[in-house]
């Protein structure tokens, strides 16, 4: 049951009926079609004890060429989650050529509350034949469990975008690149079938791997393409949730 619900701006949130079963979802919408330099985008969530409830977006973000000299934009994503199961799950961040994003994932959990989070980004829509030569991008991560930071994680490309994804020790030549996190009690228990759903991926040549430290689970994804990222990435938050369906059905849409 949703509590509170507020909306600013061209952000806004829908909560459809869902008919399978499953948990209810609420879909973030940006009405701006998308960021350029200097546009704010705060979004954030509280889930209270005893929820699971499932956060996506209608579509993914477009992140547009900057003016010269303009702030990166800036998307920050904030989560509390008390005892309760939190699964973050947006579609992917699209990054044109010449674009400047700034973005925050923050979460903070009590010690029996379970996260599934998961953050994509794709440089440039293969199909479309682009390709981002400049830009900056970076992305940061912070969660803390009873207020004790157990992740924090940074990454950050500035200049020249799609040499730097070149480097073998970067992406080889990948284009989309996705993190994929879990906190949970079960973690232990968890593993052994994340690494497992990534087996035929790594015998196939594509990059894909997790650890785990803790309670905590991090997955790291980098595909040629955003369709190849979405594969990989169905597959393994099926696995992650026990075979239920993995990516939310407006991933298909």
């Amino acid at each position: 049951m949703l509590r509170d619900l507020y909306q600013q701006g061209s952000a806004k949130a829908r909560l459809p009926t869902t008919f399978d079963g499953g948990p209810p979802e609420a879909v973030l919408i940006n009405l701006a079609g998308g960021l350029t330099g200097g546009d704010r985008l705060r979004q954030s969530a509280n889930f209270e004890e005893g929820t699971h409830a499932i956060v996506t977006t209608q579509a993914a973000e477009k992140v547009y060429r900057a003016s010269k000299g303009a702030a990166p934009a800036r998307i920050t994503n904030s989560l509390t989650v008390e005892a309760a199961v939190s699964e973050w799950l947006p579609q992917e961040t699209i990054f044109f050529d010449g674009a400047r994003l700034h973005r925050t994932f923050e979460a903070a959990l009590t010690k029996d509350a379970r996260l599934l989070a998961c953050e994509a980004t794709v440089f440039g829509r293969t199909a479309m034949g682009e390709t981002v030569h400049h830009g900056y991008f970076r992305d940061d991560w912070r969660i803390t469990v009873d207020g004790r930071l157990i992740f924090a994680d940074g990454f950050c490309l500035d200049g020249a975008i799609q040499d730097q994804l070149d480097r073998p020790a970067i992406a080889a030549g990948g284009r989309a690149l996705a993190v994929v996190l879990y906190v949970g009690l079960d973690s232990e228990d968890l593993i052994t079938l994340a690494k497992g759903v990534l087996e035929p991926f790594q015998a196939a040549g594509k990059r894909a791997a997790a650890s785990r430290i803790g309670d905590l689970i991090i997955a790291r994804f980098i595909a040629a393409d955003g369709l190849a990222l979405r594969s990989m990435l169905d597959a393994y938050l099926s696995t992650i949730k026990r075979g239920a369906a993995g990516a939310p059905k407006l991933w298909r849409c």
